[in-house]
């Protein structure tokens, strides 16, 4: 975590990354080792595992090389580099609350935001309900 002009930048944890590698490959080979069973029920359970667990792991290897930061809080906003679906900017009038918290020594934040497109959608739900 560093506190710069630009504002708090939060890099990513690259010994947690290198965890999700390793433990997705983990399961990928116990899935190709069930794979060997008959059974139509853990033929499919394999086929799930080697499917999603292979996407973990390839999705660390391309997160171990992403040098951006992991989180940015700035004057503009929260700019989120941390997920699958990173890069987008969330601007402090879109942000309703915040809190910092922290379960077994691990700290994390969250946010609550209702933007433009979210309005729209909570309007007319709250129609549909009432």
């Amino acid at each position: 975590m560093k506190n710069t002009q630009e504002g708090l930048i939060i890099k990513l944890s690259k010994t947690k990354i290198l965890l999700l590698i390793i433990g997705s490959f983990a399961f990928v080979a116990l899935s190709f080792w069930l794979g060997k069973y008959d059974s139509l029920f853990i033929k499919a359970v394999s086929t799930t595992g080697i499917l999603l667990c292979g996407l973990c792991g390839i999705y660390g290897i391309i997160k171990i090389f992403d040098n951006k930061p992991g989180l940015i809080i700035d004057k503009e906003g929260i700019r989120d580099n941390s997920s699958a679906v990173s890069g987008h900017l969330i601007r402090w009038e879109d942000i309703t609350g915040f809190e910092v918290g922290e379960i077994k020594k691990q700290d994390f934040s969250s946010y609550s935001s209702i933007t433009r497109s979210n309005f729209w959608i909570m309007q007319i739900l709250s129609k549909d309900l009432s």
